[in-house]
């Protein structure tokens, strides 16, 4: 799910726990991560990440299987998580 980093902290806070996320990909050297989060962050700009083996992983996902969330702004003022399923 996108999170924009200029969101408050405490929206973000609220997306990542709400949503179950276990992991976090982030892009550069200046990105604020929860405090409160306690899931795995990747730096994609991390150039390690990008060694080994080149090849494609197999496909674990089918048609059935959740595409993304997004969160609209919420007209309570909290978020609300929205899912979005592939269909084949």
């Amino acid at each position: 799910m996108p999170i924009d980093p200029a969101y408050p902290p405490d929206r973000m806070t609220y997306m990542l726990e709400d949503s179950g996320a276990d992991l976090l990909l982030v892009y550069g050297e200046n990105v604020e991560v929860p405090p409160a989060y306690a899931g795995t962050v990747l730096n994609l700009a991390d150039v390690s990440l990008y060694t080994g083996e080149p090849a494609n992983l197999p496909a674990i996902s089918g048609v059935s299987d959740l595409a993304y969330v997004i969160y609209t702004s919420g007209s309570t003022g909290q978020p609300k998580g929205v899912t979005v399923v592939q269909r084949g």
